[in-house]
């Protein structure tokens, strides 16, 4: 009974195996955990704050910046998605309010012809084992202009094309001469009760 058991989940951790996919490389990227920003390397001031019913992070000081190192694969690609917001001035020219870079080229983000929160997404190739996403206030910010620079739901994700490893026929055989003694040692018990 526990060798039919144990074969049994064996049979569903090898299948299962399958089904692990990549997670969020970002730690504490929807600032759920804010004020506190664990995971970030904080430098200047920040506050936790609520744009259009989000929950994410005032930048509030020229110069303040909020970086994530994090692993990578060299030469692969990744996904990062964040939202933040943009206002307009100077006759509705749109203007953004961070710079956002990683490792330490700046990306360059779409420009919104509003105001608002804007959900932005930007693919880059990593170029080490270890890539650095920052978020930067600029200096001569226009205090006073503009509302604070604001992020929420930072996520990093692989973006390389992912080949289906096939599945060789020995698992299938396996499989099958698994179910084949879970179904042999079933009648020797049957038997042995009646």
């Amino acid at each position: 009974m526990k060798r039919s058991y144990l074969l049994s989940l064996t049979l569903i951790f090898v299948l299962g195996l399958a089904s692990i996919s990549e997670a969020n490389l970002i730690q504490n990227g929807d600032f759920s955990a804010a004020p506190n920003l664990e995971g970030w390397t904080a430098t200047g001031s920040f506050q936790s704050a609520t744009v259009d019913g989000v929950k994410g992070i005032d930048f509030l000081l020229d110069g303040s910046t909020l970086s994530q190192t994090f692993g990578t694969t060299k030469d692969s690609f990744y996904t990062l998605t964040f939202e933040s917001n943009v206002d307009k001035i100077f006759f509705h020219f749109p203007f953004a309010l961070l710079g956002v870079t990683v490792n330490p080229s700046d990306l360059s983000l779409p420009t919104q012809l509003i105001s608002g929160l804007f959900d932005y997404s930007v693919t880059f190739k990593a170029e080490s084992g270890s890539t650095t996403l920052a978020f930067v206030r600029p200096d001569g910010f226009l205090t006073g202009f503009l509302s604070n620079p604001f992020i929420s739901n930072v996520d990093i994700e692989d973006a390389s094309p992912v080949n289906p490893t096939p599945v060789p026929a020995a698992i299938y055989l396996f499989a099958s001469g698994m179910l084949g003694l879970i179904g042999v040692q079933r009648r020797k018990i049957k038997k042995f009760f009646e």
